[in-house]
Order: structure tokens, then sequence, then C-alpha cells
């Protein structure tokens, strides 16, 4: 693991404080001491570093998130390497995640999800218009901030395993790399990914917010063979309380197959939206705002508020794999591992 680098300097940077750990890198609080302002640096652990292929693929990641202008996607500021450590410098974001919403609430409305999803999928709509797909879509990489202003800001983060539609070799053959809850069957195969693999992970945290449940339960190797085999439970009969109408558009959005699903993730969130509308007439208790609670770990940072006017943006048989048990390393951040399965939270 990374030695102790609080008030060391790596380039231009002087680390202040550790906000967490992954199973390749850590990311740390620190000072630009050009530009005089705070980012968040996330450092490839020492033990990486003489691995010229991670190096190397860590620094095109990060060449690729930088690539990606959104108002709702984290930017990257820098990338470099220090005395033997490679490191990125993005946007320092104040605020929770959804999964820290999730976890002390345990599920949501959908006008809610809607509302909070809607940014989520013009990013990724805008990322796939670009040819890069995420991977790794689940609520710990969606966090709920705010401005320096205070106004209220929905961000898509950690592009670490992101892919390039132009770039087939970036993975290792036989890697398995994102979220086994959030796992579409083509990338638990090996199977060519495109914008429909982020469909998928996003209709299983809809599903996930939605329902305060898990699509599949069990080990991960569990959880991995019924992405595979298995269609979720209806929604519906997990919560009672939700409309049956939206067992049918969540069902679809997680297909097996990826041409059954939507060809969008802006086309997902409005048919949600939709029929959520269609399905109760009468509008859910006005949210005029949640406060988010303490904190996630690795976060230094007041409460802060999600405002309701966020509004939705306007627009086979199963794989044969084998079953054998899969490695399972937590890389919740710096995902740039050979075989990767993330444990995140649930």
């Amino acid at each position: 693991m990374l030695r102790t680098l609080i008030n060391q300097r790596l380039g231009r940077y002087t680390i202040t404080e550790l906000l967490g750990r992954g199973g390749m890198a850590a990311v740390y609080r620190a000072t630009d001491t050009v530009l005089q302002r705070d980012v968040a640096l996330k450092v490839l652990y020492p033990q990486y570093s003489d691995d010229q292929s991670l190096v190397e693929r860590f620094t095109r990641e990060a060449v690729t998130a930088a690539a990606l202008e959104h108002p709702h996607i984290v930017p990257v500021y820098d990338v470099g390497e220090h005395e033997g450590m490679a490191y990125i410098a993005m946007k320092l974001l104040s605020g929770e995640t959804l999964q820290d919403h999730l976890q002390r609430v345990g599920a949501i409305g959908p006008d809610e999800l809607c509302r909070l999803l809607a940014p989520v999928a013009d990013a990724l709509d805008y990322a796939h218009s670009r040819g890069v797909i995420h991977r790794d879509i689940k609520p710990g990489n969606i966090f709920l901030c705010q401005t320096p202003s205070g106004a209220a800001q929905v961000m898509l983060t950690d592009f670490g395993i992101a892919k390039r539609l132009d770039a087939p070799g970036l993975t290792t053959t036989g890697a398995l790399i994102g979220t086994p809850d959030y796992m579409a069957p083509e990338q638990i195969a090996g199977r060519p990914v495109d914008a429909r693999t982020d469909v998928y992970a996003l209709g299983m945290l809809a599903y996930r917010a939605l329902t305060g449940r898990r699509a599949f339960d069990g080990s991960t190797q569990d959880v991995l063979m019924g992405h595979l085999y298995r269609q979720p439970p209806l929604p519906s009969a997990v919560a009672p309380g939700l409309p049956a109408a939206l067992d049918p558009v969540l069902l679809r959005a997680v297909a097996s197959d990826a041409n059954s699903r939507f060809p969008s993730a802006g086309a997902f969130v409005r048919a949600l939206g939709d029929t959520a509308a269609a399905a109760s007439p009468a509008p859910d208790l006005p949210m005029a705002a949640y406060a988010l609670g303490a904190p996630p770990p690795g976060i230094n940072s007041a409460p802060t508020m999600v405002n309701p006017a966020i509004q939705i943006a306007p627009p086979p048989p199963p794989p044969q794999i084998t079953s054998a048990p899969l490695a399972k390393t937590h890389t919740t951040i710096g995902s740039t591992g050979r075989q990767i399965v993330s444990a995140s939270p649930r």
C-alpha cells in the first residue's frame, strides 16, 4: 500500500488528507500549488508502478476521461508521475454518493429517482456519443453534491475503467471488470460491450433504488450467474407499493439480450418517468429537498441538499461460461487490475 503521503508533494500537488482507498489506488485531498485550488488526487499504489502496462492503462484512462466535457461528469484536470508514483488530479466534490443515501433511506420513489437519474442518463448518452462506455455504473459512482453557489448537482464519477469502443485492446483477455450487482451478461462473459451495457447497469441501479433490494442475492458467483441465466423478480412483487406498470420498463432495461434493451440511457429514464407519471396521477408528496447525511468515508464536507427542480432531460440463449470461482478484490477507487470484481457496499 501507499506510504504516508500526508503533507508530501507529488509534483505540483501538496497532499493534505486521505479520502479513500481502493484495490489499485488511493484518493487524497490535495492542493494544486500552481492554481491554488483543492483537487482529488488519485494515486496508483507503488506495488503496481513497476508494471508498465498498468501505468499505461492508468494514464490512458485519465486521457479518456479528460476528453469528456459535460456538466454532470467529474472533470479530470491533470495526469502525471512523480518519483515513480502515477497520479490523476480531478475535481474535488462536496456531498455524498447515491449509495450513501440509499443505505440511509432504503428505497426512493420513481419521481425522485428520475430526477436523480436524468442528469446521469444525459452524461452517459454524451459519453456514448463519443465512443466511451463507463462499465461501472452503480450508486457509489453517482455523487449528490452542490456547486459553490449552493445549487444542487448530480455528478457521474469514476470513468476509471471506461472503455473506448475504438480501442479493443485496453482490457486483458479474460479480465472481469466492474461491480457484480450491476454487470451486464456480455460484460461478465467477456463479449463486446456497447452503450446498452451501461443501460443494463443503470436498470439494475434503478431496480435497487426503487425496491430497496438487489436483483440477485448470494455470493459473488451466485450474483454473476443470476445476471447470466435468470430474470430478476418482478419489482412490484419485491416492493408491493411500486406500480406494476413499472415492471416491464425495468425488466426491459435489464434484458439479457442487449438487443431487447432500451437503445440509450435517456430513452430508459424517459420511459421510466412517463410510465410512473401515468401510473400515479396524484404526485408524490412534495420533496422540497432532502438532507444528505454524514459524508461518506473519505469525503470531508458539510451536508448538502438535492433540489427537486432537477428535471428529466428531454431527450438468445444465455452464454456458456465456466463457473470457476472468481477473484474478488475491493476496487471502488482505481479499478485498473487484470481481473477485477468491485465489491462495493450494497
